[in-house]
């Protein structure tokens, strides 16, 4: 009873709580509902068994951006074929048979994302072809399937800042480059301190994003970013899993529960 506690049924809320530019998954969300799986996750471009996904790759097409974004970000579309996912499409297990009634809509799996029937039709009708989705088994404690159907979710568009490039370039010219440590709960973990400055200060990279309904960060695909008319319809929609954190003051205080950060 006491670990069932920390997870609530989630009445949805229509509307975001506040506004925002860009909304974006957290990866160290509290609520991050707990699931067995069989890796330890997702990550498919790093695992050295599998060349193939890693770059340049046959797999990821290279989509330029404009010159103004500058050369830290590079943004790429996932190609690969159904079969390229195989190895990576496990059951996932419940540690606690009382959390079946409580997944959410859109929530992570695994290291990826993880969306509800419903989800899957909002998201495919918000931006068509922007994901691939294959049916996945979510099982009870003792391994009987549950009667809910829930799905992968692969944001095809990957939009990545470059951290090996910034260092590089911090090396090369001894200066530091620019960087934010405020309100680190409102960015996904993808980004580093410059990464969030970027995203803060960046007009044209703000820009190219707000062409984009949602994108991820790197190939675990599990912590999406929305633009803010995308965020507003799925909350539009009744989905579940899109619980903004709180802001108090000149801070943001997380809670169990809460899965997104705001990027002004």
């Amino acid at each position: 009873m006491a670990y069932t506690a920390r997870f609530k049924e989630e009445t949805p809320e229509l509307q975001p709580r506040h506004a925002a530019r860009f909304y974006a998954t957290l990866s160290n969300s509290v609520g991050n509902m707990p699931f067995t799986y069989g890796r330890d996750n997702w990550s498919f471009g790093f695992y050295p068994e599998f060349p193939e996904w890693k770059r340049p790759s046959v797999y990821r097409r290279d989509v330029p951006l404009p010159p103004a974004v500058g050369p830290l970000w590079f943004r790429e579309e996932i190609l690969a074929p159904p079969q390229a996912f195989a190895p990576f499409l496990y059951d996932l297990r419940v540690d606690h048979d009382s959390l079946i009634p409580l997944i959410p809509d859109i929530t992570s799996g695994g290291g990826v994302g993880l969306v509800s029937e419903r989800a899957m039709q909002v998201l495919e009708g918000l931006f068509p072809g922007g994901s691939y989705f294959w049916p996945v088994t979510i099982r009870s404690k003792g391994g009987v399937a549950i009667d809910r159907p829930y799905f992968r979710w692969v944001q095809r568009q990957q939009v990545t800042f470059d951290i090996d490039a910034a260092d590089a370039m911090e090396k090369a010219s001894g200066q530091k480059l620019p960087a934010t440590t405020i309100f680190s709960e409102m960015f996904p973990s993808i980004l580093d301190r410059r990464g969030r400055h970027d995203i803060l200060h960046n007009a044209a990279l703000r820009a190219v994003l707000d062409g984009i309904p949602f994108w991820s960060g790197d190939l675990k695909c599990g912590y999406p970013v929305y633009r803010a008319e995308t965020f507003r319809a799925l909350k539009a929609a009744g989905l579940t899993g899109l619980r903004e954190v709180r802001k108090t003051e000149d801070e943001y205080d997380h809670k169990r529960g809460e899965y997104i950060g705001v990027i002004p």
